[in-house]
């Protein structure tokens, strides 16, 4: 009889632990450019919209048809891109928008303690970013 060793390993991306987290606080998942995603799935990056319950849809055609509001795109984590120096022991968060940068200092300080990761943020843009949608790119 051999002295074989089994072994197995199980990993899951950041981009699923983290959204996992994010979900269970409310807030809603997007791509990096600021489209919806509705799974979870491992990537480089992972946007984020913020949940406004209150919002209102807007109703058209007689009220047949229904438009929700754009939620309001946070930003987007990035977990492993070079020219960004993002890696997996140092998160880069890039945020749309000043009047966010306090809810994103709170987003970082919670993950940064949850998984153990340095977590820097940056403003890219004083204007707010909202959700984009499949016809924004011509689809």
């Amino acid at each position: 009889m051999s002295d074989k060793v089994i072994f197995v390993d199980y990993q899951e991306p950041f981009s699923i632990k983290v959204g996992r987290s994010l979900l269970s606080k409310e807030y809603e998942l997007a791509d990096c450019c600021g489209k919806a995603i509705n799974r979870l799935t491992g990537s480089d990056s992972l946007g984020i919209l913020l949940n406004n319950r209150s919002a209102k849809p807007k109703t058209c055609l007689f009220g047949l048809i229904k438009k929700m509001p754009r939620r309001t795109f946070l930003g987007v984590i990035w977990f492993d891109n070079q020219p960004r120096h993002a890696n997996e022991n140092r998160w880069i968060f890039e945020i749309y928008g000043r009047e966010y940068v306090d809810l994103a200092k709170q987003i970082a300080k919670e993950l940064s303690s949850l998984f153990n990761v340095a977590i820097t943020v940056h403003l890219i843009s004083e204007q707010t970013a909202c959700e984009k949608y499949l016809s924004d790119y011509g689809y």
